[in-house]
């Protein structure tokens, strides 16, 4: 290995077999190679014609190109090192420098496997390891499934640090039907609990009335997603509302009518969810003796209406 002030000019940008970047943030390397130079060299290796092509270093070429440099420091490869060397040399400087991210691993995964047919055997019980997984075949459909979803997906994984269990609801989804969730999760501010849910629901709600997912989300899409009078908070709000009545229509019903009976007598009555201890909650606040008095008065007013024999019934 030699080391060599390298135009930028010779280098083959367009040759990315050896790239595992996904979504890299270029901004503090980019800072700092302003400020004081390419540090690291770059590894290169020759391509013919006195072309070179980039083993290690992606980021800090293209960072350097937008600066306006003409040359970086970079060690040339001896010819011998094979493809599949160059690219462990590859994965092992990313490795030891930083956290790879979900589609990263499923990206070097991937690789190996097509570019450098490496066997899935070789890969669960070698690779797998070295990438911090554990060696098994169920880690390994998981990754190359992370590379089937819609980039837009793998995307939003990535950038909201999602866990593998929660990335696992998108593969349920056909490609149109992960289209059709992309705009939610632009729009309505989720948590990975609450994305889990919208997910799960979904597509459970599109199986029992088989209907596609696309075709079930037609109306949140149109008065929650795109209702520009509110935000995100309140649109997670009023989807899972949504989610609620179209998932159990007749415990929604109950919960509408209990409400109305609620207004009706006055008091501040609550059921359990899903009225699943059948039992009717009242929490009441006072400041004297007076006001307790009125509690009192009110109690005894509901408890001969027939609106409290039906609140009754239902829990």
């Amino acid at each position: 290995m030699r080391f060599e002030d390298i135009s930028i000019s010779k280098i083959q940008l367009d040759h990315r077999l050896f790239e595992v970047s996904f979504l890299p943030d270029l901004t503090v390397l980019k800072n700092s190679i302003e400020k004081k130079g390419i540090l690291q060299p770059v590894h290169l290796k020759a391509a013919g014609e006195g072309r070179f092509q980039i083993v290690c270093g992606f980021r800090r070429i293209e960072c350097a190109q937008a600066l306006g440099f003409t040359q970086a420091p970079a060690f040339i490869l001896e010819d011998h090192v094979s493809l599949l060397e160059c690219f462990e040399r590859a994965v092992e400087e990313n490795f030891f420098s930083r956290k790879f991210n979900l589609v990263e691993k499923a990206v070097i995964i991937q690789k190996l496997e097509k570019e450098f047919q490496i066997s899935k055997e070789i890969l669960i019980q070698r690779y797998l390891p070295f990438l911090g997984l554990s060696s098994s075949e169920a880690v390994y459909q998981l990754y190359k499934n992370i590379l089937a979803l819609d980039p837009v997906l793998q995307d939003y994984s990535v950038r909201n640090g999602l866990p593998t269990h929660a990335i696992e609801e998108f593969f349920k989804f056909h490609a149109q039907d992960q289209k059709t969730v992309i705009p939610f999760l632009h729009s309505v501010h989720f948590s990975v609990s609450t994305l889990k849910e919208f997910l799960i629901w979904i597509y459970e709600i599109s199986l029992r009335d088989r209907a596609s997912v696309s075709e079930l989300l037609v109306d949140p899409l149109n008065h929650v997603v795109r209702n520009p009078a509110i935000d995100g908070r309140q649109k997670l709000q009023n989807l899972r509302q949504w989610l609620k009545n179209k998932r159990y229509p007749m415990l929604s019903s109950l919960e509408t009518r209990f409400v109305l009976l609620k207004q009706k007598l006055h008091l501040p009555l609550e059921s359990s969810e899903f009225f699943e201890d059948n039992k009717i909650h009242m929490k009441l606040s006072f400041q004297n003796k007076e006001e307790l008095e009125q509690w009192i008065e009110k109690m005894k007013e509901a408890s001969l209406r027939p609106e409290l024999d039906e609140l009754l019934k239902m829990a």
